[in-house]
């Protein structure tokens, strides 16, 4: 435990003792670096990967993003560095991919990488780049993917149909104004004819009243309301 004790404190003390600049470097949210392209080295990082990704002072502290990162994302890897081979100044280049925290979990990380040298035949030789976790926003995408799904599925199933539903109401009611000859409609008739189109309510309505007649506008608005609330009588057994 003394040990354990005095490697905590020995890696404090070497943290105070960086000069200011690089304390700052030191705290910063991102991982920091310098590549060398010709040499697949790297040549500076401002802080341990192992302290983005919780791994504590005294586990195994993995130092090559290589060890970390997933299969499919390391295959994917010498695509990405040939595009950073073809960069220009001003230029950047992202890619995004998993690396394993201590717990064994995966987070998704994005870095940018821009030319910080060039060779005298003009090929980049070392990159200046920033890596964050971009975990939430890709659960945020997701989310948002699956929501958009979901809309997409509602209105090809509930939407569409409703809406034809309705047209369909509307053009009862306009073909009874035509056998009308568009003068006044009977709302006795408009009332039978819109529940006849829905045959699960059949002899369960009664419609009773005084012989009423509406002109052509009413007479559609009241065409589309007898069929809401015909549907829902269907859908909550009211």
């Amino acid at each position: 435990m003394t040990g354990a004790l005095d490697q905590d404190r020995e890696l404090a003390h070497d943290e105070a003792l960086l000069p200011p600049f690089e304390r700052l470097l030191h705290e910063a949210p991102a991982i920091i670096y310098v590549y060398d392209l010709i040499e697949a080295r790297s040549l500076y990082q401002n802080r341990e990967l192992g302290d983005l990704l919780g791994y504590g002072a005294r586990e195994p502290r993995p130092h090559d993003w290589r060890e970390l990162m997933h299969p499919d994302d390391i295959a994917r890897f010498p695509e990405h560095r040939e595009r950073l081979r073809a960069l220009r100044p001003g230029e950047s280049a992202l890619f995004e991919f998993r690396l394993r925290d201590a717990a064994g979990e995966w987070h998704w990380m994005m870095s940018r990488d821009v030319p910080l040298s060039f060779s005298p035949a003009g090929q980049v030789v070392q990159i200046l780049g920033t890596a964050t976790d971009a975990t939430e926003r890709r659960r945020s995408e997701e989310g948002q993917r699956l929501l958009a799904r979901e809309l997409k599925h509602r209105v090809k199933n509930e939407f569409l149909p409703s809406v034809t539903a309705r047209l369909r109401a509307l053009a009862r009611a306009a073909d009874l104004l035509v056998d009308t000859e568009w003068t006044r409609v009977p709302v006795g008739e408009l009332v039978e004819r819109t529940l006849d189109s829905l045959p699960h309510l059949s002899g369960r309505i009664q419609a009773v009243g005084p012989a009423l007649e509406l002109a052509a506008g009413p007479s559609l608005t009241l065409g589309l309301v007898l069929h809401e609330l015909a549907t829902n009588a269907m859908k909550y057994g009211a």
